[in-house]
């Protein structure tokens, strides 16, 4: 007798996390695993909402931030599928061109860059605990959800006017598009954690609840990798639909720019986590941990991929 069950997924409307489900959602690769039939449901939001998501239980499966995943760990479990990982690159921190951010950023001594505003994309997010982690100078921070994608580009263009100093760390598309908004980039976060750390840098994640049966868990995993196998081996043809005006995959980024980020955030690892970059989220675990960015999380705990 068939058994169908439904499982709600929360990710972000950036194209990696749009491709990688794109072949279930389409009907491209199975749903069903023996008598067990899944019905996805989908919904996306910002990188720091995800998180919220995740932190109120209120989805089966959801992207979160790589650090955010070791603070829910008792409640939701790493899957192999969908990690983001920066092997020299990652989130970027950028000024606009010419604009009191540059200048201060630039500045010496030291002791006066501890005054930038930065701009974030939240406090939850891997990018705020890495620039962190690598004693990023700022005095204050203000969260600004990065979709729509011109939101910040705009915020930080505002700041800069009313003559604050400010400077903004940049994730998923903005990293390749600020050069469109007259900024330029002032260091490269995980450029700067592979040269440091000599390990990659955990970005983000799926995780899955554990108040599912572990069977269930299994299944779902397993139907993740299919699917996102299968996205990265017919890439193309997701671009084609990423590239037609109003079409729900629509991106405006260009379809150079649109490879190029797949490239860096759905790739090998994306498909199913290596192990080399397994090794770079104990790392980061270790380093987060002594930063004190992890008090919540009891000691001990393993990150337990399915």
């Amino acid at each position: 007798m068939s058994q169908e069950l439904h499982i709600h997924v929360a990710h972000s409307p950036d194209p990696d996390d749009r491709m990688m489900f794109w072949p279930l959602c389409a009907g491209l690769v199975p749903s069903r695993i023996g008598s067990r039939h899944y019905l996805f449901s989908f919904e996306e939001a910002d990188t720091q909402a995800l998180n919220k998501i995740a932190s109120e239980r209120r989805a089966d499966v959801c992207a979160v931030s790589a650090i955010h995943a070791l603070r829910i760990l008792k409640s939701y479990q790493p899957l192999k599928m969908g990690a983001s990982v920066g092997d020299a690159y990652g989130p970027v921190v950028v000024a606009l061109n010419g604009g009191r951010g540059e200048a201060l950023y630039h500045s010496s001594p030291n002791e006066s860059r501890q005054s930038l505003h930065l701009l974030t994309p939240g406090d939850t997010t891997t990018a705020h605990s890495v620039a962190k982690i690598l004693g990023l100078p700022f005095a204050t921070c203000e969260a600004v959800p990065i979709v729509p994608l011109t939101r910040v580009f705009e915020h930080l263009q505002k700041c800069e006017e009313q003559g604050k100093p400010t400077i903004a760390l940049l994730i998923h598309e903005g990293r390749l598009t600020y050069p469109q908004h007259n900024c330029i980039k002032l260091m490269d976060l995980g450029e700067t954690w592979t040269r440091q750390i000599q390990a990659s840098l955990p970005l983000g994640l799926n995780v899955i609840s554990r108040a599912l049966p572990e069977q269930i868990r299994r299944d779902i995993s397993q139907l993740f990798v299919e699917s996102c196998r299968y996205a990265v081996a017919h890439r193309d043809e997701y671009v084609k639909l990423a590239k037609i005006p109003g079409h729900s995959y629509f991106t405006a980024l260009s379809s150079d720019q649109l490879r190029h980020y797949l490239d860096l955030y759905a790739n090998e690892t994306t498909v199913s986590i290596l192990e080399k970059d397994q090794r770079g989220f104990e790392e980061f675990l270790r380093r987060a941990t002594a930063a004190n960015l992890l008090n919540e999380v009891e000691p001990g705990l393993v990150v337990d991929w399915i």
